[in-house]
């Protein structure tokens, strides 16, 4: 892959508003928790352009982020108040596929 089909890990890092040692301990679980993308296997720490711009897009289009505030990590980036999202997305899966609350 061309290097501008990838990512870097600092890059990665910058886009979540998270230190790359937060990445690398954390992103397995992010993973598996939230479906962040996982870098490309057998990359050192490089993730797809093209996988995480899609994931943020269906992201954004879901859940949109609050912009009135900055986050503490990176000054600049959206905070965003995961209970409220975790709960909009609950009821849009609900919403979608049915069942219990």
């Amino acid at each position: 892959m061309h290097d501008t089909e990838t990512m870097s890990l600092e890059e990665f890092a910058q886009t979540w508003g998270r230190a790359p040692a937060t990445v690398k301990r954390h992103i397995r679980h992010w993973h598996r928790k939230w479906g962040v993308p996982l870098p490309i296997a057998g990359s050192e720490w490089r993730w797809s352009r093209a996988v995480v711009s899609a994931f943020l897009r269906a992201q954004q289009q879901c859940f949109p982020l609050a912009t009135s505030a900055t986050n503490d990590n990176v000054p600049g980036l959206p905070v965003t108040d995961a209970s409220s999202l975790i709960a909009a997305q609950k009821k849009a899966l609900h919403q979608l596929y049915g069942g219990t609350q």
